[in-house]
């Protein structure tokens, strides 16, 4: 070989061993995948898978990853509160959370904030203005209300008594969702008797006593209403036990997998479904603009649906209700 072809062929033995080392030091040093935490109200209901998937959905064929966690139960605030913390540990380019606690909540969330994580509030809200990196992604309450309002009118023929169990403080969603039931009562279906409206609990034993008791009161109650999955659990219970379930109609607000079942074989007349898989595109969708800095609304409101043994199997119904947090087109 001539002193050309060895110098070709140095060249090319030089410029691989550079392309060798180029190649090793962009995958030893490549900025890692960014990760959107998904921390829910709890992991113990299915009714956040569905919101789970909603975030799948929007980053599939994206370079997002996720880290799912969250309490084992609504009332483990200290549990979430760590996990809001976490967040900064595992350098997370997001938050999408669902508070437990409104006031507990606020000053881990500003943390995050104070770290330049963009986050979104999903469900329910926080005591917080929006701010840059702040956003709300919220069930609608008021129309929640309304519309088991109106369907316990119609089911009752526009006269009767109801009981309102649930109303949690902590959570300004329950709130919101009993003050809209009440109100819409009395505006517009005033043969509607309110006779109960006792303080809510997220304990299962709780919530079947407090059941009983308002039962005891009324015996000629003719529906109860229950806001979140626990409550309602709970009142199906005491129903059972006081042999009531037949000729005490039953309302709840938010879905789960044995919730759902119940409905189909008549223990529940109707649920107020959160549509959770919309709340999850579209907080990942304002994570994905926080990051990018674009304009964004600080505050989309997610319109319920009311769920019946009539509609439950309807296309629109079964995706709000779906817990397969696996990725779907969006």
């Amino acid at each position: 070989m001539d002193s050309r072809g060895s110098a070709f062929v140095a060249s090319g033995i030089i410029l691989t061993i550079v392309a060798a080392i180029i190649v090793t030091c962009w995958l030893r040093y490549r900025p890692p995948a960014p990760v959107v935490a998904i921390i829910p109200e709890t992991t113990a209901q299915e009714l956040w898978e569905s919101e789970h998937a909603g975030v799948a959905a929007t980053i599939a064929g994206t370079p997002w990853g996720t880290y799912w966690n969250g309490p084992s139960s609504e009332d483990q605030v200290a549990q979430q509160i760590a996990l809001v913390q976490h967040t900064e540990s595992i350098h997370a380019a997001g938050l999408i959370l669902a508070p437990d606690n409104c006031l507990a909540l606020t000053t881990p969330v500003r943390h995050v904030l104070d770290k330049g994580i963009p986050t979104v509030i999903v469900s329910t809200g926080l005591p917080i203005d929006p701010r840059r990196n702040l956003g709300f992604v919220l069930n609608d309450d008021k129309a929640a209300g309304e519309l088991a309002a109106t369907y316990v009118a119609r089911l009752l023929k526009d006269h009767g008594t109801v009981a309102l169990l649930g109303d949690t403080s902590n959570v300004l969603s329950s709130t919101a969702r009993a003050e809209s039931f009440a109100q819409t009562l009395k505006s517009r279906f005033p043969g509607i008797l309110l006779v109960a409206r006792p303080q809510g609990s997220f304990r299962l034993g709780e919530t079947e006593q407090q059941t009983e008791t308002v039962l005891r009161a009324n015996p000629k109650l003719s529906a109860i209403v229950s806001i979140g999955i626990t409550q309602t659990r709970g009142t199906m219970f005491a129903l059972r036990s006081f042999g009531r379930q037949n000729n005490v109609a039953l309302i709840a607000f938010d879905q789960d997998l044995d919730l759902m079942y119940s409905l189909r074989h008549g223990d529940i007349d109707a649920v107020v479904a959160q549509d959770t898989f919309s709340m999850g595109k579209q907080a990942m969708r304002m994570i994905e603009r926080f990051q990018r800095n674009s304009v964004t609304p600080s505050l989309i409101r997610v319109a319920p649906v009311l769920v019946t043994r009539d509609n439950i199997d309807d296309p629109g119904i079964q995706q709000v209700l779906s817990m397969d947090w696996r990725p779907r087109q969006p």
